[in-house]
């Protein structure tokens, strides 16, 4: 299977290579020698040995350890041996997921989508540059007369667009199917990301965390959230947002991902 991949960390699949193999493969490379033979008229495959009567050729190729390579190796180490990884193909969702443990690798086909929030307020939105931006051209707006009214002032827009990048909202995805209320949600770091990651793919993860039913989890996090003990943390989480707020959270079931790969 020829794979199209939207994300791919690879520092992650560095880690898990190197602990399946004892290391890394360096590039290594091939040479090859041909000699042909005067009098025969044949060509010869020689690995060594001293010259004859004849001439040579010589053919050095170097083979490099891509991303891609190791990611299949991933793979196949999965399909020789899932227990060994933890290894999950996820075909029954209700039953898999519900008996996933943190540390297991999860592969999941399923519809991958960015939540309404983070599209608007995450780190690749561009809302903070288009805050500062349109912070600039009011001044020009005032003198022009155009009608400013329920328009912030100045400092106020482009105050929002210093808070915005002060935040630093993670880029979030959250994978589902219509077959199953259990979600994937996952944060995908900008370093790794390929093309966006989005519509029909196949996720694989290592879980972080499940999310239970009647539970929520933010798709935002700002700072200060995670203060507090674990239990006001818990007993926040079992608590349903204020009306109004709901597409800013994740209702359980779902399972939080680092994630691996999304590839076609």
């Amino acid at each position: 299977m020829l794979r199209q991949f939207s994300y791919l960390n690879t520092a992650l699949l560095g880690q898990f290579i190197s602990a399946l193999e004892g290391g890394q493969v360096g590039a290594r490379s091939q040479r090859d020698t041909t000699k042909r033979d005067r009098s025969a008229g044949a060509n010869l495959r020689v690995a060594h040995g001293e010259g004859s009567n004849g001439s040579e050729s010589e053919t050095q190729q170097e083979f490099v350890d891509t991303p891609a390579a190791q990611f299949d190796r991933l793979l196949r180490f999965a399909a020789a041996d899932p227990d060994a990884l933890h290894w999950i193909d996820v075909s029954q969702p209700d039953l898999e997921f519900a008996n996933a443990t943190r540390g297991a690798m999860v592969s999941w086909d399923c519809e991958v989508y960015t939540p309404e929030i983070v599209q608007t307020f995450g780190a690749s939105s561009g809302t903070g540059d288009l805050l500062r931006t349109l912070g600039q051209m009011i001044p020009a707006a005032q003198q022009l007369g155009l009608d400013m009214e329920g328009v912030p002032d100045q400092g106020t827009v482009q105050a929002m667009g210093n808070f915005m990048d002060a935040v630093d909202i993670d880029q979030v995805i959250v994978g589902d199917r219509d077959d199953t209320a259990w979600k994937i949600i996952a944060k995908v770091l900008p370093t790794h990301t390929l093309e966006p990651v989005d519509g029909p793919l196949q996720l694989v993860g290592k879980v972080r965390r499940v999310v239970p039913a009647g539970t929520w989890h933010p798709l935002v996090n700002l700072p200060g959230t995670a203060m507090g003990s674990r239990e006001q943390r818990r007993a926040q989480a079992r608590q349903a947002p204020a009306p109004g707020q709901e597409k800013n959270y994740l209702e359980g079931p779902a399972v939080e991902l680092d994630l691996l790969a999304a590839f076609a």
